[in-house]
């Protein structure tokens, strides 16, 4: 069979300037693709490995703090418990009982509070070779770079129910 130049479907050959150009388009999303998969590849590992160990400087923090405020008040009126490797529960018995609860997400690294009408999520984020978390809270409903120090004092301003 002889192809002749010509329109598609009159027996001739697609134009070689589309096929170049057509080819070129499927190979950038192949190389997308697979860069989008070294990065996912990339994150996890960086998460993998970073998450814990900022759980576990929040999990000081949060200890730290707790003793140094409890030392200002009647004891027990602050409290500080640590329910497994993921979960920690701070009690305030200040007029009316508070909880808040903060627990670390193993599977995406992200650490969950919850307690006294506060719902806050701090969600891990990486830019290059920079681990950081993201403020999600229920209260502002904005997204915002935050240190560990600023999560300790977001988790213990909820459980004392006080605003800044």
């Amino acid at each position: 069979m002889r192809v002749t130049p010509g329109g598609a479907g009159r027996g001739g050959m697609i134009d070689e300037t589309y096929v170049r150009s057509l080819t070129a388009a499927i190979k950038g999303h192949i190389q997308e693709s697979e860069q989008n998969a070294l990065k996912a590849t990339h994150d996890t590992e960086v998460t993998r490995t970073e998450a814990p160990k900022r759980w576990a400087e929040l999990k000081q923090w949060l200890r730290e703090a707790v003793e140094q405020v409890e030392a200002e008040l009647p004891p027990g009126t602050l409290q500080y418990r640590e329910d497994g490797p993921l979960k920690i529960t701070l009690h305030c018995h200040a007029g009316k009982r508070s909880n808040v609860i903060v627990t670390f997400v193993e599977i995406n690294g992200g650490i969950a509070v919850h307690g006294n009408g506060f719902n806050a999520e701090f969600e891990p984020v990486i830019e290059g070779e920079e681990f950081y978390y993201m403020l999600s809270d229920s209260r502002s409903r904005t997204r915002r770079k935050i240190t560990i120090d600023a999560m300790g004092k977001h988790v213990l301003n909820a459980v004392a129910n006080y605003r800044q």
